[in-house]
């Protein structure tokens, strides 16, 4: 039996008897996992919409936590009981396709029209072994938030930095002369956060055949080390998690942040921030190139029954269209994933009132896929990346001496989950 198998019965059993009668042709069962209120209400208006253009199919969407949603769908069809539609995270394509029975793209004449209607880069994050299995839909990016009234208190120019050097200075001038936090980089908490750092320095995560983990090359251990350096050696960065760094930024006690571009939404608006905010792409390392993977998740297709599975392409395809992805994107914060977002009456009128938005927008051609994960694990690799970044905040060690270790563990699992 599969280690994920193994483990998710022993974990969820208890969620068998609760799970729902197998359901009808008519019905499409959709799950699905927000990280706040916005999330929530923005989905229940589309699942709406959707319902009303098909007044024949019952709709039944269903939250769910993040952290089990991908686990309860494996259990979910073991039961005979999948969903139609999940909606997982990017680096866990590899675990869904071949746990789960995710269904590619080309299954149906239908299915795979609407992916046309994407982004470039973003038709990309849903390929494995050389079909589509996921569609983009909540994903995000990293972006430079500022504090313009704290760098003309520290005497520094009110312009964002472009390189990461540039972001260390004027983080150092803004804690010196104003008593505030410099900068909070990212955090330690999520694997997208190390990627982010390690893909920005020019590392690749995965070699070409995607069966081993290679970012402890010279530029992944540099990016690494910055990272720590920010925090042990210049000082700027404080330990804290990042809803606390996220709050200091807020309320105007920290100079910088660099943070998903999901935060927008918190930060303008209705619900501006109480100094004058700016946002810019994330600075570069050097002279590189900038190149930014993309965070969140997208939706793959577990429908067994063709019948089913039409229904599932069709809500697929309602989700893809620009109106739909441009309102979920206005609603969130996370990218316009359409290829001309700004074809939009609505996008075009949102960015009027909303002109920080167009810093989101213009950074879209820096976004690269994140690295899916191979295997079976992908949470125990997700696990590892993220105790990486815990030990180099601990100074357990530079990034010469824990990027290394890191890698040989994760894989060691791959040798044992492939």
């Amino acid at each position: 039996m599969k280690t994920w198998l193994k483990a998710a019965l022993a974990s969820f059993a208890l969620i068998l008897p609760a799970l729902p009668a197998a359901a009808q042709q008519n019905e499409l069962v959709f799950y699905y996992y927000a990280i706040g209120p916005q999330q929530t209400g923005a989905m229940s208006s589309l699942v709406n919409k959707f319902q009303a253009e098909n007044p024949d199919l019952k709709v039944r969407a269903v939250a769910k936590n993040g952290a089990t949603l991908q686990s309860e769908i494996k259990v979910a069809l073991v039961a005979g009981q999948a969903p139609d539609v999940g909606m997982i995270s990017s680096q866990s394509i590899a675990e869904m396709v071949e746990n789960a029975k995710a269904i590619p793209f080309d299954s149906t004449p239908e299915s795979k029209e609407f992916m046309d209607r994407f982004y470039p880069t973003l038709r990309k994050i849903g390929d494995y072994k050389g079909r589509t299995y996921l569609m983009p839909f909540a994903h995000g990016m990293a972006l430079l938030y500022y504090n313009k009234d704290l760098m003309q208190k520290a005497g520094i120019a009110t312009t964002a930095p472009k390189t990461w050097d540039d972001l260390l200075t004027a983080a150092r001038a803004v804690q010196d002369k104003t008593g505030k936090y410099g900068l909070y980089a990212l955090g330690s908490d999520n694997d997208w956060y190390a990627q982010t750092l390690i893909i920005a320095n020019g590392a690749e995560m995965l070699d070409p055949a995607g069966k081993k983990f290679v970012f402890d090359s010279p530029e992944g251990i540099a990016a690494l080390q910055i990272w720590q350096d920010g925090v042990l050696k210049h000082k700027v960065q404080p330990v804290l998690p990042v809803a606390q760094a996220s709050q200091a930024f807020a309320s105007g006690n920290l100079g910088f942040q660099v943070y998903t571009s999901g935060a927008l939404l918190s930060l303008t608006g209705d619900r501006k921030t109480p100094f004058e905010l700016g946002v810019a792409p994330m600075p570069v390392f050097g002279n590189r190139s900038l190149k930014l993977p993309n965070s969140g998740a997208g939706l793959m297709v577990f429908a067994q029954d063709a019948a089913r599975q039409k229904n599932a392409f069709k809500f697929l395809e309602f989700m893809s269209r620009r109106e739909n992805s441009n309102f979920w994107s206005m609603s969130t914060g996370y990218m316009p994933t359409n290829a001309d977002p700004k074809g939009d009456p609505a996008m075009q009128a949102y960015l009027l009132q909303n002109p920080h938005y167009s810093a989101l927008i213009d950074a879209m051609p820096a976004v690269v896929p994140k690295a899916a994960y191979p295997g079976d694990r992908s949470a125990d690799l997700q696990n590892l990346m993220n105790t990486m970044l815990a030990d180099l905040v601990a100074n357990k060690g530079t990034a010469a001496q824990i990027v290394p270790a890191t890698v040989k563990q994760m894989n060691t699992i791959l040798a044992n989950s492939m």
